[in-house]
């Protein structure tokens, strides 16, 4: 789990103001230690902090990444079903809270609960003990990634079950997460005290969530960077056509 206990802030303001008049103020390096640690394990808190992409998000980082977006499928029908708030809050806290634990333990970074979903991004870092670093290091990352997606779902699921009865005044069977995955050039910053990935990736990852309940889709970019025949094979090639967009291929696999 990220660290944020134990974190030892100062009172010194969140922002300072630039010595470049025409910047303004400028989050502090010290208050965007703070929210990446918010947002990550340990073990990858050290090693953004080691390649220097911590220090260059005040002005913004530009690195390849993979980015999830995890949507909750008929989100808003389990709101109506759920016996009051806080029977809805317990069912939700408790599914993130276990996934977030396990985009941890993949080596994602944590970037937002949305209220129906989940954002996060795997960072291609350079690591040159690899013969050929960047191709082996996107196809583990991708294959993490692919793990995940499963475990999210069966996440998802065994949570939902567990609260049916007690927190839900029916079951709501076409429900569960839909999943997108995108690859790509992401950007990197912290504005005003905020954690913001910008990118085409960003942008079709989410567009891609709005998957059937139970499905993951990787789009072409992603699905390429899948280092194995035989896990390729369990994907199935088809279009689709998300909610203001045109039509893509896409690579979906049911969980």
């Amino acid at each position: 789990m990220a660290a944020t206990e134990g974190v030892k802030f100062s009172k010194k303001p969140l922002q300072e103001k630039s010595t470049n008049p025409k910047e303004g103020y400028k989050t502090t390096l010290e208050a965007i230690e703070f929210i990446i640690k918010a947002k990550v394990s340990d073990e990858l808190f050290e090693k953004l902090e080691k390649t220097g992409f911590i220090d260059a998000l005040p002005k913004a980082i530009t690195k390849n990444s993979f980015v999830v977006s995890i949507d909750i499928r008929k989100s808003t029908r389990l709101m109506e079903l759920a016996k009051s708030e806080s029977s809805f809050f317990t069912f939700i806290s408790e599914f993130v809270r276990d996934s977030r634990e396990k985009i941890d333990k993949a080596g994602g970074l944590f970037d937002k609960f949305t209220g129906d979903g989940i954002l996060c991004h795997f960072i291609i870092l350079e690591d040159t003990s690899k013969k050929d670093p960047k191709k082996e290091i996107i196809g583990e990352v991708a294959e993490k990634i692919l793990e995940l997606c499963s475990e999210l779902h069966d996440t998802f699921d065994k949570t939902y079950k567990k609260y049916i009865d007690q927190n839900f005044f029916k079951c709501e069977p076409v429900v569960g997460l839909g999943i997108g995955v995108d690859f790509g050039e992401v950007s990197f910053s912290v504005i005003d005290e905020e954690f913001y990935a910008v990118g085409t990736p960003v942008v079709y990852a989410c567009r891609l969530s709005d998957a059937d309940a139970k499905q993951t889709y990787f789009n072409t970019r992603a699905f390429n960077k899948l280092p194995s025949a035989a896990v390729k094979s369990e994907f199935k090639k088809d279009t689709f056509t998300p909610k203001n967009s045109d039509a893509m291929w896409i690579y979906s696999k049911t969980h």
